[in-house]
């Protein structure tokens, strides 16, 4: 379920289409599976906000969390994009 709606994100942040109940619907969800997020995910899905502007910051906070205990598992392209986002959004943690 994680890697389903973390391509969904990124597929909407290709398309620039930021839809806000689908938005609302993946942060929802995505919460309630945080600790099944790999890397992989946690970062496409991070890269996904960040390239549509979506600032929700309990979310944010969430996943800045899981980030942190995801760090060994990050490559460096996957760390590099995560990075890129939050610093996008304006989130210090």
């Amino acid at each position: 379920m994680p890697l389903n709606l973390s391509n969904l994100a990124w597929a909407f942040a290709v398309l620039l289409n930021a839809d806000g109940p689908l938005i609302s619907a993946i942060s929802s969800r995505s919460l309630a599976l945080l600790p099944d997020f790999g890397a992989q995910q946690l970062a496409n899905t991070v890269w996904a906000y960040a390239t549509l502007g979506v600032h929700d910051q309990p979310w944010l906070d969430s996943t800045a969390s899981q980030a942190m205990r995801l760090l060994k598992e990050y490559g460096p392209q996957g760390l590099s994009n995560t990075a890129w986002a939050y610093s996008k959004l304006l989130v210090i943690d």
